[in-house]
């Protein structure tokens, strides 16, 4: 089966060749649930990459307002080492998984720690900045990609 894709909601109205790809599309729906089942160890790598060292992680974020408004985002974050925002590995994405791959000797604690003491705190503070939650509304986040990028050459 072969799929035509747009962002454009008009185009994909006025078309019957065209699908809307959005995060509700059925294949988009089935690709995120089997991501979903893999263990944290199976969604991660690490690369080589002048931008580190960091970490660039994506979170799913589902929202739900008062009314029962339902949203959901995919968001990235960068953050170096040393907790801080790295916005180039955000802008490099999905590109990141071109990379040479990079044997690390990050523990899976001091992993941990980063994801717990600094990312977690820097998606909630991007979830406000944002204001992606809707005003008396909840969400649930969830890590859905990891990659870690070393100090070396890409």
């Amino acid at each position: 089966m072969v799929c035509r894709f747009t962002l454009d909601r008009d185009a994909a109205r006025a078309r019957a060749d065209l699908d809307l790809l959005g995060l509700d599309h059925p294949l988009v729906q089935e690709a995120i649930k089997r991501w979903q089942t893999m263990s944290p160890e199976g969604i991660g790598l690490a690369v080589s990459g002048e931008e580190g060292p960091g970490v660039l992680t994506w979170w799913l974020v589902e929202t739900r307002g008062p009314s029962g408004e339902h949203r959901a985002t995919v968001l990235p974050l960068g953050v170096s080492d040393d907790g801080k925002r790295n916005s180039r590995l955000e802008r490099l994405g999905a590109g990141l998984f071109t990379r040479t791959g990079h044997v690390n000797g990050t523990t899976a604690s001091a992993r941990k720690a980063l994801l717990h003491e600094k990312v977690e705190p820097m998606l909630e503070r991007e979830l406000q900045h944002r204001e992606i939650v809707p005003e008396g509304g909840s969400y649930a986040a969830k890590l859905i990609g990891w990659v870690e990028v070393s100090g070396g050459n890409a």
